[in-house]
């Protein structure tokens, strides 16, 4: 048997994933140790990302007075400073409040699940089609509906 040196022995092994390991399955089917799962990571992800919205949340007040009072050097009380403190604190609070909902629908809605049907068929359904004697003594509605 000929003896192969470092290099050919590292360069001539078929990657993990045609090579049955240990039980039958490619090594790249019970998945690696290397890297966490897909799910732990949006986990992890999702924790530090509500955490961080959360401290920006609680500190939008510090911040609005800060940016008005130190940075801007309004003088306290009067309209102008106040009127600019409430739009620094009021709109990214709503852009926060606002923001994950609209993208947790527009998520879902983007999902493959929902593709089978064309976007055309869900906003604008062909009116279904009833036989004449049906709804003769109804009206028809206006075009349009």
């Amino acid at each position: 048997m000929k003896q192969l040196t470092k290099h050919e022995a590292i360069t001539s092994q078929p990657p993990a994933c045609c090579c049955a390991g240990p039980g039958g399955l490619p090594d790249c089917a019970r998945g690696s140790d290397k890297q966490p799962p897909r799910l732990f990571r949006y986990l992890v992800a999702g924790v530090a990302g509500a955490g961080i919205w959360c401290l920006a949340y609680s500190r939008l007040a510090l911040f609005a007075e800060w940016l008005t009072y130190s940075i801007l050097a309004m003088e306290r009380g009067t309209h102008l400073a106040s009127s600019i403190e409430f739009f620094v604190y009021e709109s990214p609070k709503v852009m926060m409040l606002l923001a994950p909902p609209i993208l947790l629908s527009l998520a879902i809605l983007s999902t493959p699940l929902l593709s089978v049907v064309p976007p055309e068929k869900v906003l604008f359904p062909e009116r279904v089609q009833v036989p004449f004697p049906v709804f003769t003594s109804f009206p028809r509605p206006p075009i349009g509906f």
